[in-house]
């Protein structure tokens, strides 16, 4: 039987934003403005090609400067282990949570969240393997720019490939961020396609929940 290019789980794909410093392979530290595997801890490189497979939108709250998972959604209805309404009781309706909403002009710290499974492949690699992007803060133009060009033509999403780059941002308080950049690079080809398709319905088949990896870092945030 056939291996899926996610194996088990899809792993989420990060970016390396200033100052990281996640030991890559067990030595060194992963090249800010570099893509790479959260679940291998290991880098892809500073471009990446993707095929998407889906997409969904979700919550997800975290501890400042991104250290902690509070609370997650992956379907902005219900939220796990969710937290606490106006009133003070417990809640995981998305909905009733006072951390989904906003305060004037200030951001819910609840922040919605634009995922896409996907395969994936760096600059050096022959094959395509399974993985899972998260954009939320900044990396949400990318994520609306991506829905657009799929809401125009109308196709599935695996009729064409991205290729992800990032951009260095900075503001007048001297801090630096960084921005991924997407771009439609070619349409698959019908090996890519069917094999995408494939992959595709067995993650449809299975609780996404308990296809993804849902470790998050907060690289695609702009500074406080």
């Amino acid at each position: 039987r056939r291996r899926h290019a996610g194996h088990d789980r899809l792993e989420h794909i990060g970016h390396a934003h200033a100052g990281f410093g996640r030991n890559a392979n067990g030595g060194g530290s992963i090249d800010p403005d570099h893509f790479f595997n959260l679940g291998l801890n290991r880098t892809v490189g500073d471009k990446i090609s993707i095929i998407p497979l889906g997409y969904f939108s979700g919550r997800l709250y975290m501890e400042k400067e991104g250290k902690g998972l509070l609370c997650k959604s992956i379907d902005r209805v219900y939220g796990d282990p969710g937290g606490q309404d106006p009133g003070g009781a417990p809640t995981t309706e998305c909905q009733r949570c006072v951390f989904s909403k906003w305060v004037g002009k200030i951001p819910a710290p609840c922040a919605v969240t634009y995922n896409y499974p996907a395969l994936y492949r760096g600059a050096e690699d022959e094959k395509w393997k399974g993985g899972f992007f998260s954009f939320r803060g900044t990396g949400s133009d990318t994520a609306k720019q991506m829905n657009g060009d799929h809401e125009a033509d109308g196709k599935p999403w695996f009729f064409y490939e991205y290729e992800f780059t990032s951009k260095m941002m900075s503001n007048n308080r001297g801090q630096d961020w960084f921005i991924i950049q997407a771009r439609r690079t070619r349409e698959t080809t019908l090996d890519e396609r069917k094999y995408a398709y494939g992959e595709a319905v067995a993650l449809a088949s299975r609780r996404l929940d308990e296809a993804i990896q849902t470790e998050h870092i907060a690289g695609d945030e702009t500074p406080a």
